[in-house]
């Protein structure tokens, strides 16, 4: 952390398991402060919070809290910290909610594998809608869905819609080294299979399917397997 303020980065791109460690650490030191003190912030959490919430932007929602009472936690990122990018696995919603409010800055998370080039998807700064989602596509990748019926994933689904992530695109790998037979099962039929379950979000009464994709845990047990018929285009 101490590195991290000397550098002062404007943009910030880490792991969860980076944004966990320093949410525990500010939150410990929160709860080891006065009741005076952990009064004031819970306060200035809460509000800042619902504003965040009702789609004010990051710069609008409480500009004087951000002066008096996140100043200082903002510091320990530097300072200048514009914008906050997680990826390689969920973020923690309340984690999410908390470095949006503590740190003054928007923070999205992005998937994206080796074989695509990083990012197929990335969410938009101060959009309510995408939080705990990896947001909608990016415009040079296809992404569709593929039942997956032994885990309870059916992307025929009308209700709920789910299934294994593939992905399409100018920006795929050309192949892995020296193994020409996984190549063919990654990409048969011009997809690659992302070996991630996914399901669509509804968004203000429609369902955007394939488009807002919120990444599951869940590693299937044979991430490159064959298919039996091709999707369809």
């Amino acid at each position: 952390m101490d590195d991290i303020g000397a550098l002062k980065p404007t943009l910030f791109i880490g792991v969860p398991r980076v944004f966990d460690r320093i949410y525990g650490g500010i939150s410990a030191q929160i709860a080891a402060g006065s009741a005076l003190k952990k009064l004031i912030f819970g306060y200035a959490f809460s509000r800042k919070l619902s504003f965040l919430q009702g789609g004010v932007p990051q710069d609008k929602a409480s500009p004087l809290f951000d002066r008096i009472v996140f100043s200082k936690v903002k510091q320990r990122l530097g300072g200048r910290v514009r914008i906050i990018v997680s990826g390689g696995a969920p973020l923690a919603p309340h984690v999410e909610e908390f470095l949006k409010v503590a740190m003054c800055s928007p923070v999205v998370q992005g998937y994206g594998l080796t074989e695509t080039c990083a990012a197929s998807c990335i969410a938009m700064p101060d959009t309510h809608e995408h939080s705990a989602t990896v947001g909608p596509v990016l415009p040079c990748t296809e992404l569709r869905l593929e039942s997956v019926p032994e885990m309870g994933y059916d992307a025929a689904d009308a209700a709920r819609p789910g299934g294994e992530v593939l992905l399409r695109g100018p920006q795929l790998f050309s192949g892995y080294y020296k193994m020409p037979d996984k190549v063919r099962l990654a990409l048969l039929f011009y997809f690659l299979a992302a070996g991630f379950a996914g399901d669509p979000l509804l968004v203000h009464g429609s369902r955007f399917v394939g488009v807002w994709v919120s990444i599951k845990r869940r590693f299937f047990s044979s991430r490159l397997r064959p298919r039996s018929s091709p999707p369809p285009p």
